[in-house]
C-alpha cells in the first residue's frame, strides 16, 4: 500500500545538510511520493546542486512555505521594485532550473492530505501550524519530528526546557539522531515510547573502503571537514596540530568547509606561524571530499558544546572518513562516542583539551602500524550502524507502522 510524505525543511537544498537530500532520495527510490516544503526558501550557497537533486527532480517537488513578513519598505512602489529585483536575481542564479513553488491559502484545493508529515527539526514541528499548506489541510497526516542537534540542544537552552511540551503531546513520533539526543528528549518530558533513534546514513558505495596508508613520502596528512563555526571546535584542532608541527615538521593539516569563523581561524594560523602547513581550503563538493579523504592519513573531528549550547550528533564527516578507512581522533561530545570506539577506530579526548588532542595525535602519528586495524574497524562500524540503505528501510518501516500497515515493532521479531 503506497503512501505520501510531506518533508518539511528550514531551507532546501542546503550545502551542509546532505543527509536530508540522501534521505529524500532513498524514499523516492522506493517509490514513495515525497513533496518538500521549505519554510525559508533556498540556500543560495548550495550550488552546484547535488546529483540526487537533479536525478530525482527534487526542485519540481519543492514548495516555498515562508510566512510573509511585515513590509519594512517605506513605500508600496519601492516594495514592488525590490520584489522584482529579487525575482530577477533569483532567476539569473537559478537559470534553467524549475521555479520555486509557493502554496498559499486557497491554492491546490481538493488535493488529498499527506499520510506522513516529517519535520526535519524540532522547531519546525512547532512552526507547523503557521504554514499555509497546514492551514488548507494538506499537512495533516501522522506527525514525525526529527531531533538532529541544534534543535534539541541550543534551541532548548535559548527558549527554555518547556519549549517542546505541546509538541511532545501532539506529535506521533520523534526520531532522534543519536541515543544522546533521545535521552535528552526524554529528560525534557517526551514519552519514551514516542522517541526512537534513527541515525543519518551515508552511501557506502560513494565512500568505498580503500584501507592502508594513502601516502608514503614521510609527510603525515591530516584532514578535517565541517562548517567553520564554534561547535566544530577547529580552533583546538589547529592549536594541537601546530604544537606537533613545531616539534616534528612532517605534518600537513587541511580543513574543508566554510563559515563565519574563517577569518578568525586564518588569523590564528598566522599567529601560530604555521601558514605553510595548516590550510583552510574552503568548501568542496562530495567527489572532491572523497578524493581528499583517500589522500589523507588521519582525520580529526573536534566538536565542542558551543556557548549557546549547540551540540553535534554522530558527525557525518566522521562516518565518511571511517568508511574510507581513516583512523580518527575525535572528542567525547554529543553522539560522537556512539560512533567512535575509543582505542578501536581511533581515539577520543575531552572537549577543548589541546594537550590531550596533541598527545593522542602524536600517538597516532608515531604508530602507523595501528592505522590499518583502526581503519578496518571504523569501516565495519559504519557498515553496521550507518548504511543509508538500511536506515532508509528502517524509516519506511517506521512510517508503515504509524499508518497501521505493519505490526508494532515489539511484535515484529528481531531484525
Amino acid at each position: 500500500m503506497s503512501f505520501s510524505v510531506a518533508m518539511l525543511t528550514n531551507r532546501f537544498p542546503v550545502r551542509s545538510e546532505t543527509f536530508i537530500v540522501r534521505q529524500i532520495a532513498g524514499l523516492m527510490e522506493r517509490g514513495i511520493h515525497v513533496d518538500i516544503y521549505s519554510r525559508h526558501g533556498t540556500d543560495g550557497n548550495c550550488l552546484p546542486l547535488q546529483p540526487d537533486i537533479r536525478k530525482f527532480k527534487m526542485l519540481d517537488r519543492l514548495y516555498h512555505q515562508s510566512i510573509k513578513p511585515k513590509p519594512w519598505y517605506p513605500s508600496t512602489r519601492l516594495h514592488r521594485l525590490a520584489r522584482k529585483l529579487n525575482k530577477y536575481l533569483l532567476n539569473r542564479r537559478w537559470k534553467g532550473l524549475p521555479r520555486l513553488g509557493r502554496i498559499e491559502p486557497g491554492s491546490r484545493r481538493g488535493r488529498k492530505p499527506y499520510d506522513i508529515v516529517h519535520c526535519q527539526f524540532g522547531y519546525l514541528g512547532l512552526a507547523l501550524s503557521e504554514l499555509p499548506a497546514h492551514r488548507i489541510g494538506l499537512l495533516s497526516g501522522k506527525l514525525v519530528v526529527a531531533l538532529r542537534g541544534s534543535d534539541i540542544s541550543q534551541y532548548v537552552q535559548e527558549h527554555g526546557e518547556r519549549v517542546y511540551d505541546e509538541l511532545f503531546r501532539r506529535a506521533d513520533l520523534f526520531l532522534a539522531n543519536c541515543e544522546h539526543f533521545r535521552h535528552r528528549a526524554i529528560k525534557l518530558g517526551c514519552d519514551p515510547e514516542k522517541v526512537a533513534v534513527l541515525g543519518s546514513g551515508i552511501d557506502l558505495n560513494q565512500f568505498s573502503y580503500s584501507g592502508g596508508r594513502a601516502q608514503r613520502d614521510g609527510l603525515v596528512r591530516i584532514l578535517g571537514v565541517g562548517r567553520l563555526v564554534e561547535k566544530k571546535g577547529f580552533e583546538f584542532a589547529i592549536r594541537a596540530v601546530a604544537r606537533l608541527i613545531k616539534d616534528r615538521g612532517n605534518i600537513s593539516f587541511e580543513i574543508i568547509g566554510y563559515g563565519p569563523l574563517r577569518g578568525k581561524l586564518q588569523q590564528l594560523i598566522c599567529d601560530l606561524g604555521v601558514e605553510e602547513s595548516i590550510r583552510l581550503v574552503g568548501p568542496r563538493n562530495s567527489p572532491d571530499i572523497v578524493d581528499k579523504l583517500r589522500r589523507s592519513d588521519l582525520f580529526v573531528a573536534t566538536s565542542v558544546t558551543s556557548q549557546r549550547g549547540n551540540q553535534d550528533a554522530a558527525v557525518n564527516t566522521l562516518k565518511e572518513a571511517m568508511a574510507v578507512g581513516l583512523p580518527v581522533l575525535a572528542t567525547r561530545h554529543g553522539g560522537i562516542p556512539e560512533l567512535v570506539e575509543d582505542g578501536v577506530c581511533g581515539f577520543l579526548v575531552p572537549e577543548r583539551n589541546v594537550e590531550a588532542l596533541a598527545d593522542r595525535l602524536a600517538n597516532l602519528i608515531d604508530h602507523p602500524d595501528l592505522w590499518p586495524d583502526f581503519g578496518l574497524a571504523g569501516r565495519r562500524r559504519v557498515e553496521k550502524l550507518y548504511d543509508i540503505n538500511r536506515l532508509t528501510d528502517d524509516l519506511v518501516e517506521t512510517y508503515e507502522r504509524l499508518l497501521g500497515q505493519r505490526l508494532p515493532l515489539a511484535a515484529s521479531g528481531p531484525n
